[in-house]
């Protein structure tokens, strides 16, 4: 039986973007390019890139856990942070210890680098591992909103069919093109008082990298993902449309694509989400987990939307 002394490890580097897409398609059965890679874990717009460690076994990539540098804003003061994400591992190669060895390298090459703190949203496979194993905590939890729209939708059956999918896109950009809108700095999170991701457009520009559009619906700003359902990052709430309103636009727009349900996410302190509660009740989601290295914010406060998924 193999311990964790028959693994080699390796930093991220430019050479090893194969070794990360074969792991992204055999651990989650997506296929990324290059170019999608190169965009998600090689953009410097807080001075610094991705970083992430590879476990390797008889030369073969079998274990990846890396974190996006992201700037968190709190009371008018800006930090460097990073958001951990995409810990994958070969079902065979689980149970050796290698999510944490992993985690303690990039952890420290982070701290190396300035930042003050580290932050995710471990989802129930590896929760136990951030908090018992990394040393993470957490207080709180995302709330998740899914709405089902009653009509029988085509968007799961298209994203079975790699032809069909792409017809769909097309489909997808051709309704979005007449409200879609430039991207630019907002937020539903206070940032003054609670703080969270300073979303300024070199922020939105390097979300990019995944098809995410901000729309105009009638005169209030959304930004939205349509894959797997219709993907609320975040809502602009300074507008005159009650909530009311916002959902039923959003439930037209999700039809017109062929979705079959809105999605959305939010921290409980988020005015989004405490608009959204008076409509709904949400469910508990992902544990909001940090580290502290240096920082001198509150990160207990700290707020999210679903947009500031790494993967949205």
């Amino acid at each position: 039986m193999d311990s964790i002394k028959d693994y080699s490890f390796a930093s991220l580097e430019l050479n090893h973007l194969t070794d990360l897409i074969y792991l992204y398609k055999k651990v989650f059965g997506i296929l990324y390019s290059k170019e999608q890679m190169k965009a998600k874990y090689f953009n410097e717009y807080t001075g610094i890139r991705a970083q992430g460690y590879f476990a390797f076994h008889q030369g073969k990539a079998v274990a990846f856990h890396g974190a996006i540098p992201v700037y968190v804003s709190q009371g008018g003061k800006i930090e460097l942070s990073a958001q951990f994400g995409d810990a994958m591992t070969l079902k065979k190669h689980t149970g050796k210890g290698l999510f944490t060895k992993l985690g303690e390298l990039t952890e420290l090459k982070l701290k190396g680098l300035g930042v003050k703190f580290v932050w995710g949203f471990p989802n129930q496979n590896s929760e136990y591992a951030y908090v018992h194993k990394l040393n993470w905590m957490g207080h709180q939890r995302m709330n998740c909103y899914t709405i089902p729209l009653k009509k029988i939708t085509s968007e799961p059956l298209f994203r079975k069919s790699g032809i069909l999918y792409q017809h769909y896109l097309k489909h997808v950009k051709s309704t979005l093109k007449p409200i879609i809108q430039e991207k630019r700095s907002f937020s539903s999170i206070d940032t003054m008082c609670l703080g969270g991701i300073d979303r300024s457009t070199d922020f939105y520009n390097y979300k990019s990298f995944t098809p995410n559009y901000f729309i105009n619906l009638n005169g209030t700003t959304v930004w939205v993902k349509p894959q797997g359902g219709l993907l609320i990052g975040d809502i602009e709430l300074s507008g005159t449309h009650a909530m009311e309103e916002i959902v039923r636009d959003l439930k037209l727009l999700a039809k017109k694509l062929k979705l079959n349900k809105i999605v959305l996410q939010a921290s409980p302190k988020s005015s989004l989400n405490l608009r959204m509660k008076k409509l709904y009740n949400p469910i508990n989601s992902w544990l909001i987990g940090y580290k502290n290295f240096n920082s001198s914010f509150h990160l207990e406060d700290l707020q999210f939307t679903y947009g500031d998924l790494d993967t949205f």
